[in-house]
């Protein structure tokens, strides 16, 4: 995953987004478990400090095996929420990045152990861990701290330093803890690492302390009006609502994959597609990534052609690799149209995530899909197919277009029309099977008999016969005026 040089060390980094965070692992040969934590913590810092150098956003986080299937993490308090349940398997899976550091006395980079006489073991080391270097001067950099809700307090390791918006506030090289407050907004804190020259900006975003009503308890009609309309800008300039195209893909068998191939050569498959997923999706215009997960992509498109286009190309080159003697790797493919919540960083370039029942109802799409198909709902299936009609899409033949009909999904309320797209001779043009999850219905939402329904009700129903063995009693009619009664002896 790395090499190492005299004093430069190239790390393979996985640079991912997950649960809202910018991170950026780097795997570790597991000897670095056994150094003193002072020099882990150093590590961990000039690595923050090299892969900020590098432009690569976000927080550096140490990653190595501990043995026994456990997997070793090391980073700042301020991600430990986000990298919980992270394990090697899933950052040597995304690998997507090379970092190069120059003059660094601790490698410990994956497969590389210093070693007797070599720079980062015996006193070196740990005088490159923690030990006083008073020859050294203090380094600092700049912290600018700004917020959208107005007359807020700065705080900076418990000191006052003024309201709001602070600009480049000198401050030494280590970790400083920040506070934000107003009244009626929950404190926001945050804990920042500053290093040699960093330029650090913050933007503070406060929430109101109560969340069910707007206002405080006993505040006045202007306040509770002024509180009220800060809450919606707020939350207006945090979340925006959008109608995309999202895609999510799966490989089918993953497991099957590392049985068959073992872990290692699993990851590197796993690698190996990713690269393809990414690659391709560079080539699609307005298509970004939101999240990966293991062996499965999060995607979303402006359009829906573009969508499918990429779904295609996908298929294709899969199937490609197939044929020049690779593992057998199929991905399957859901596409949905619909209006989610956007969350994004302020001062961001990009999307952090999705939320809504829209991103729910696209994965149950995919879920119902076999290994090579492409699946999707009726809405991303005729923009699609009229856009992309007459349309030559190099490496694809020509495509069949095909309405499976109405079904019902678990967890989505009312029925959908489940479309297919592939290429003649090569889609899978299959519609999917009634499950426990799915079943297939009319577009009123009621269930379409089987064949085998069908075949049953076709039957002549069986005879049915009831037998009594009881003797039947003889009852006389009734006289008008009279009385009626059975005759004497019993029944005759």
């Amino acid at each position: 995953m790395s090499s190492q040089t005299q004093n430069m060390i190239k790390y393979r980094v996985a640079h991912v987004n997950r649960k809202g965070a910018d991170l950026i692992y780097i795997p570790l040969d597991p000897s670095i478990a056994q150094r003193p934590i002072a020099e882990q913590a150093e590590l961990l810092r000039t690595l923050q400090r090299c892969a900020n150098s590098a432009g690569l956003k976000g927080s550096v986080v140490l990653v190595w095996e501990k043995g026994g299937g456990n997997t070793g993490l090391l980073a700042e308090k301020t991600v430990h929420p986000h990298i919980q349940g992270t394990t090697l398997a899933f950052v040597q899976s995304n690998v997507n990045r090379e970092l190069t550091v120059k003059g660094l006395s601790m490698g410990y980079s994956l497969g590389v152990s210093p070693g007797p006489g070599t720079p980062g073991s015996g006193a070196g080391a740990g005088q490159a861990a923690g030990a006083a270097r008073p020859e050294e001067k203090a380094t600092f950099g700049f912290l600018s701290i700004a917020s959208e809700t107005a007359s807020c307090e700065a705080y900076i390791d418990s000191k006052f330093i003024g309201n709001l918006p602070v600009k480049r506030v000198k401050l030494a090289e280590g970790v400083h803890s920040v506070q934000v407050k107003r009244s009626g907004y929950k404190d926001f804190n945050r804990e920042v690492m500053m290093t040699e020259g960093a330029e650090i900006s913050l933007q503070a975003q406060l929430e109101a302390e109560d969340t069910l009503f707007f206002g405080r308890e006993g505040a006045t009609e202007s306040q509770k009006s002024t509180e009220s309309g800060d809450k919606l800008m707020d939350f207006q300039r945090k979340h925006r609502v959008a109608l995309v195209t999202i895609l999510f893909t799966d490989i089918v068998g993953s497991t099957k994959l590392k049985q068959e191939m073992g872990d290692r050569e699993a990851v590197r498959m796993i690698q190996w597609h990713h690269g393809l997923v990414r690659g391709l999706l560079k080539s699609i215009p307005g298509g970004e990534e939101i999240n990966t997960q293991g062996d499965s992509f999060f995607l979303v498109f402006v359009k829906p052609s573009d969508a499918v286009k990429f779904a295609l190309l996908l298929q294709a080159q899969l199937r490609a690799a197939v044929e020049k003697g690779g593992y057998p790797l199929y991905d399957r493919v859901g596409i949905h149209v619909g209006e989610v919540f956007v969350e994004e960083e302020v001062g961001g370039a990009g999307m952090n995530d999705l939320y809504g029942i829209q991103v729910d109802t696209s994965a149950r799409v995919m879920s119902l899909a076999e290994a090579s198909q492409i699946l999707m709902t009726r809405f991303a299936f005729d923009n699609a197919r009229q856009v992309l009609k007459g349309q030559e899409i190099e490496g694809i033949g020509k495509l069949v277009w095909i309405n499976h009909g109405y079904y019902s999904l678990k967890g989505v309320e009312e029925p959908i029309e489940i479309c297919e797209v592939g290429e003649e001779g090569l889609g899978v043009l299959k519609a999917p099977a009634d499950s426990d999850k799915v079943h297939r219905v009319n577009a009123s939402g009621q269930p379409i008999a089987t064949e085998s329904d069908r075949k049953a009700a076709a039957r002549p129903p069986a005879a049915h016969v009831v037998v009594s063995s009881k003797p039947t009693q003889q009852i006389t009619t009734l006289r008008p005026g009279g009385f009626s009664s059975f005759p004497k002896g019993g029944s005759s």
